[in-house]
């Protein structure tokens, strides 16, 4: 773009109440895309392209990524993690549970019965 406004050949054209980007080549005005695309596959464009990189530079790769995750995230072994996390969530409430029962009745109430407690929780056990 820079190049371009340097030699003065980028023109903003009002086409039916839109603005469109032209490049005044030596055949005439081109849309910018096209110049562009033509450019860049040119001799002189190639030197300023860059290979491309990063974790999709191969091309594909990315699509490959999205299917591989789809069929993970339907598949029996995301079920066995979220009901295991599930299962921990449960525990951790519990355990919760029996700590709020006053100590002198703890011993009566184990982990798999404390949500029955009859006491109120007490989150302020000292009112």
């Amino acid at each position: 773009m820079a190049l371009l406004k340097s030699k003065g050949a980028l023109k903003l054209v009002e086409e039916d109440g839109h603005f469109k980007a032209q490049v005044d080549t030596d055949m005439g005005p081109m849309p910018l895309g096209s110049y562009v695309k033509d450019w860049s596959g040119s001799e002189e464009g190639k030197i300023y392209i860059k290979k491309a990189t990063g974790g999709d530079a191969q091309g594909g790769t990315g699509a490959r990524f999205a299917e591989q995750w789809t069929d993970a995230t339907r598949g029996r072994l995301i079920n066995i993690v979220f009901g295991l996390i599930k299962m921990a969530s449960f525990f951790c409430a519990l355990k919760c549970r029996q700590l709020l029962i006053p100590e002198d009745e703890r011993h009566h109430w184990p982990l798999w019965r404390a949500w029955l407690h009859p006491a109120k929780i007490r989150l302020l056990p000292w009112r």
